[in-house]
């Protein structure tokens, strides 16, 4: 099982919960990819696991996710490669007799379980797989398997199969963007539902809060919607917790199978 985990960080060279997490097996896969003001620190740390960015990629200033996603996306091109935000922490979800879901810590079985899946839809050429995270509702459709679904926060890629995608179009809706602009090519994703990615809440500290407002949080989403308007559709609410609270936050509901409809795949293969 040879991959590499890839996590981009910022501003949490002291709180790196996604390795702290894993097992010693899979922490030695793990490079961590770091803007060039936090690389000595982050070195000091964590030894040659540290590649830091160039300063400027494709004649922008390297400051912000998407524009390391490409960075990414160039450098681990024709590998087998996982990037997953620097804040995930990995649960099972059991299902009991009655149907109630919930979630158990996980041991090293687990994790060997949850990463040989990802490597074996790779290897049979879904390009872009994933873990479902946690504020997916569960249900018999995504569990244990969801397939043709919103992959985010952690995503794993068949580098050799996976056709250039632009991460660039949006400020921070790039990893619905990603899917969407996979599906409209006809290429499926799987994601595991047996395990979720528990992710801290929008905009905690560090990692893109640094320069995402929530501003810029909803009309990157709203740019999502114009990109895509037969698949996606941006909804305004009230924010009941979090940093955000009491203001009005834009959210999307995306067609992800719709998505993937319209390129004919699946009138294909049915």
């Amino acid at each position: 099982m040879s991959f590499t985990i890839i996590i981009p960080t910022l501003g949490r060279c002291n709180n790196q919960l996604t390795y702290n997490g894993l097992p010693q097996k899979y922490q030695e896969m793990v490079h961590f990819v770091v803007q060039s003001h936090e690389f000595e620190i982050m070195k000091e740390k964590y030894g040659d696991k540290v590649k830091v960015l160039p300063t400027e990629y494709l004649g922008m200033k390297m400051n912000n996710l998407p524009l390391t996603r490409e960075w990414i996306q160039e450098t681990y091109k024709d590998t087998l490669y996982y990037t997953v935000d620097d804040d995930v922490l990995y649960k099972k979800r059991i299902i009991n007799e009655q149907g109630k879901y919930r979630s158990v810590e996980m041991n090293d079985e687990d994790y060997d379980t949850m990463f040989n899946q990802l490597v074996n839809w790779s290897n049979e050429g879904i390009v872009h797989c994933g873990v479902i995270t946690n504020w997916i509702k569960p249900s018999k459709n995504i569990y244990p398997i969801n397939k043709n679904g919103r992959i985010m926060t952690n995503h794993f890629f068949n580098g050799k199969l996976l056709p250039k995608i632009d991460f660039m179009r949006t400020t921070s809706s790039e990893d619905l963007d990603c899917s969407l602009q996979l599906f409209s090519k006809g290429y499926e994703n799987r994601s595991v539902g047996e395990y979720i990615a528990c992710v801290s809440e929008t905009n905690s500290e560090g990692g893109c809060s640094i320069y995402r407002t929530l501003d810029k949080h909803n009309a990157s989403n709203r740019k999502l919607a114009e990109l895509w308007p037969k698949f996606v559709k941006a909804k305004e609410k009230d924010v009941k917790s979090g940093v955000f609270k009491g203001q009005k936050k834009v959210s999307v509901i995306v067609y992800c199978k719709k998505a993937l409809k319209s390129s004919g795949f699946l009138s294909k293969s049915n």
